[in-house]
């Protein structure tokens, strides 16, 4: 059995307040009766934050940035 998820929009990137709409295609290498599909998504969120300059180094054009990475 193989089972592909085909969105009716596609986006580069989604929030956490976005719908998605679609449908989930099935192929089963046999006749079967199914009775209900479960579908469970997976994703991972990265942020980057910048913060301000470094203020011990006054001659820095560089800002400090931090990499955030969460799986739901």
């Amino acid at each position: 059995m193989s089972a592909t998820i085909v969105l009716d929009s596609r986006h580069t990137h989604y929030t956490n307040l976005d719908f998605l709409t679609g449908k989930v295609l099935l192929q089963l290498p046999t006749e079967a009766a199914i009775g209900g599909i479960q579908v469970k998504l997976e994703c991972e969120s990265r942020t980057r934050l910048s913060g301000p300059r470094n203020p011990q180094n006054v001659h820095s054009d560089k800002k400090r940035t931090e990499l955030e990475v969460h799986k739901v």
